[in-house]
């Protein structure tokens, strides 16, 4: 589900860019909207936390930990003008 949420979030993070660019996309043809998306992505998140819960209580504070850093990819660590020439960093 994390690599799904990646995809879900790299929806939101360039939207505008695949609109200008890459018309041909889902998003910027109308197929899919971001609100659906969206709660897709909220169903994921549900999804994991209530795994969790059932399997190991204790795993809760990690799976934060990784929704934190996937919520620093999508405002791209705060610097995106620094960060977009630097790939390798960014990865």
């Amino acid at each position: 589900m994390f690599f799904l949420q990646l995809r879900f979030l790299d929806e939101f993070k360039d939207a505008e860019t695949d609109a200008k660019f890459r018309p041909e996309r889902p998003v910027p043809r109308g197929l899919v909207s971001l609100r659906q998306i969206g709660a897709a992505f909220a169903v994921t998140l549900v999804i994991q936390v209530l795994l969790v819960i059932w399997l190991r209580p204790l795993l809760l504070t990690l799976l934060v930990a990784v929704w934190a850093y996937m919520a620093l990819m999508t405002v791209e660590f705060f610097v995106p003008e620094w960060i977009k020439p630097r790939l390798l960093t960014y990865m």
